[in-house]
């Protein structure tokens, strides 16, 4: 993902005003509003958070950054430190439970999502915490799609008849064939999209990607998407996939319709929405879990018991391996380091 320029501190707001801004925006959210009296265990959090900030400040604000405001400065060390310590109150002698270590993630990460979407920061601290780090999900065992949900989940997928279902088409069928996180699926920029001539053959060396003025019009073009480049903070998330023909497809359309929209066509994101220049948490949340819920209904199957975009990717893991790719490779697609990252899918894996 290309750095952002941050801002400097009098622009970027304090902790508290970030805090605010947040919550304006989620209560102004037509899908799931959070009110002032809801949202009372999230500032509690957050104020937490800060106040561990406060008290590390001056032992790890570099100098050439004392313009910037605490929580902009934050490291995965400190998200760490906040999870494993500050969650327990003085009369724990156990680590906090993994429930109450995902629930803090869980509001850093909204919060930090929100900061970087607004352009305050240049990347979310949390994102740079390795996968064994962070805190379990609420299903330790993991989740995948049935057979028979997965092929309704693709029949579901919308075709592109205008802006928003040709973006959506696009994000899904990233997911689907690539097995991406939401995070590097919001992280994704323009540049990261690799062209090359439609005559090239599979496996031939990615192009660079072209020049952004180029871009709408190669739905037109004998251009081809070969490759999405993936860029992440943690060891081994970098790395280049290569593009199969109706994901290259969709993408093009996608492009093209977002050359056509200008409040879209000079933001680096690659997915962006008519008011926000790169797509939120929620927002792809939404979207997957709205396509399975009208898959699920559809086949006549229970839903998941995930509904967000990691039963999707888990699924798709689940598939490369069961293909028979060897598991140095499936490592490499999804972008984890130790096969170790991999023991929560194995009871989904047939060995026969």
């Amino acid at each position: 993902m290309q750095p952002r320029k941050l801002l400097p501190a009098f622009d970027a707001p304090t902790g508290d005003a970030l805090f605010q801004h947040w919550l304006s925006a989620c209560s102004a959210d037509p899908w799931a509003p959070l009110s002032e009296a809801a949202a009372a265990p999230y500032r509690f959090i957050w104020g937490a958070w800060l106040k561990l900030l406060a008290a590390s400040a001056d032992a790890t604000r570099p100098a050439e950054g004392k313009a910037l405001q605490p929580w902009q400065q934050a490291q995965a060390v400190q998200v760490l430190q906040f999870l494993n310590q500050s969650t327990r109150s003085q009369k724990q002698l156990d680590l906090p439970s993994d429930i109450t270590r995902r629930r803090y993630w869980r509001v850093l990460e909204r919060i930090y999502d929100h900061a970087l979407l607004h352009g305050w920061i240049a990347h979310n601290p949390l994102d740079a915490v390795s996968e064994l780090d962070q805190p379990p999900s609420e299903d330790p065992q993991g989740a995948i799609l049935s057979p028979r949900t997965w092929h309704a989940l693709l029949r579901q997928i919308p075709a592109a008849t205008d802006l928003i279902s040709a973006r959506d088409r696009a994000v899904l069928l990233v997911l689907v064939h690539l097995g991406l996180s939401s995070e590097e699926v919001r992280a994704l920029v323009l540049e990261d999209v690799l062209w090359g001539d439609a005559s090239a053959k599979a496996g031939a060396t990615l192009a660079q990607p072209a020049n952004h003025a180029d871009k709408g019009a190669a739905k037109a073009s004998s251009a081809r998407i070969h490759g999405l480049r993936i860029t992440g903070l943690r060891a081994m998330q970098s790395r280049t996939l290569e593009v199969p023909s109706q994901l290259d497809e969709a993408l093009r359309v996608w492009l093209g319709y977002r050359a056509g929209y200008s409040p879209m066509a000079q933001q680096p994101a690659l997915f962006c929405t008519r008011k926000a220049p790169a797509l939120s948490t929620h927002t792809v949340l939404h979207l997957v879990s709205k396509t399975l819920k009208a898959a699920s209904a559809c086949s006549s199957q229970e839903r998941p018991p995930r509904m967000g975009p990691q039963v999707i990717r888990n699924t798709v893991i689940v598939q490369w391996l069961q293909s028979g790719l060897p598991q140095a490779e499936v490592l490499q697609r999804a972008g984890l380091k130790t096969p170790h990252a991999l023991g929560h899918l194995q009871q989904f894996v047939d060995l026969e």
